[in-house]
C-alpha cells in the first residue's frame, strides 16, 4: 500500500493543472485556491496555491499538493511545485520535496502547457528535471463532460506520455479533463514503477474533484 501510495502521488504532483484553447484560463492560481480529490486508493488529495515566490527569474506560484492516510504508519505525503505563467503558455520550473527540502529543478523550464490549445494540437518537452533526464508528449484529444458534484463539468480532455530517457521501460500515460475557470477535475494514470525488489509495478491511480475554491 504505501509504495503504491508513493507511485500515485507522484503521478499526480507532477500533473495537476491543465490546459484548453486558452491554456491560462484553465490554470487557476490564486493565493488560497484548493481543490479537494477523492482517490481511488482511499485518502483524499487536497491541492492548494499557497505563495507567490521568486524562483531563478521567474515569477512563480508556489502550489502545495499532499495526502494525509489516516489509520496508516506514515506520515503526511506532500510537494510544492512552482508554475509561471507566459505568453506562451505555463512552465513549471521548480519542484521542493518538503519532506527533505530537497529541490529539483526543470532544465529547460518544463512546457506544462500552452497558451492556444486547440483539439489535435500536440507539444512535446525534454530536458532535466534535476538529475533525471525525462522527455514527454502531450495531446489535446478533444471536449467531453464530467458529471462530478452533481452536475456536468464542460471540459478539454489531454493525455500526456512519458518517460525517463534511460528507462523507457518506466512509461506514464495521463487522461485529465479540465474545466474553464477551475482547473483539473477529473485524471487518469497508468505508471510503470520499481517495486523494491526492482520488478516492475503497474499502477492505476484515478482522481475526481470532490471540492474546490477558485477566485
Amino acid at each position: 500500500m504505501k509504495k503504491y501510495m508513493a507511485v500515485a502521488l507522484a503521478s499526480i504532483l507532477l500533473l495537476m493543472f491543465g490546459c484548453s484553447s486558452a491554456g491560462s484560463n484553465y490554470f487557476p492560481m490564486s493565493i488560497g485556491d484548493y481543490w479537494v480529490y477523492r482517490t481511488n486508493f482511499g485518502p483524499k488529495l487536497v491541492v492548494k496555491v499557497v505563495r507567490k515566490e521568486k524562483v531563478k527569474d521567474y515569477d512563480s506560484y508556489a502550489i502545495e499538493s499532499y495526502v494525509d492516510v489516516e489509520g496508516e504508519d506514515m506520515p503526511v505525503r506532500s510537494n510544492e511545485d512552482y508554475y509561471t505563467k507566459t505568453d506562451q503558455g505555463i512552465l513549471k520550473v521548480k519542484r521542493v520535496v518538503t519532506s527533505d527540502k530537497a529541490e529539483i529543478y526543470f532544465d529547460p523550464p518544463e512546457t506544462f502547457l500552452r497558451e492556444t490549445l486547440i483539439p489535435g494540437k500536440k507539444w512535446q518537452w525534454k530536458g532535466k528535471q534535476g538529475n533525471v533526464e525525462a522527455e514527454f508528449s502531450c495531446e489535446v484529444v478533444g471536449r467531453e463532460k464530467v458529471h462530478l458534484m452533481g452536475r456536468d463539468f464542460d471540459c478539454i480532455k489531454i493525455t500526456r506520455e512519458g518517460s525517463p530517457v534511460d528507462r523507457k521501460e518506466l512509461k506514464y500515460q495521463i487522461i485529465r479533463w479540465y474545466a474553464p475557470g477551475i482547473g483539473i477535475v477529473r485524471e487518469v494514470s497508468v505508471e510503470n514503477g520499481l517495486a523494491p525488489d526492482e520488478t516492475i509495478k503497474t499502477v492505476t491511480s484515478v482522481f475526481e474533484l470532490m471540492d474546490y475554491r477558485v477566485r
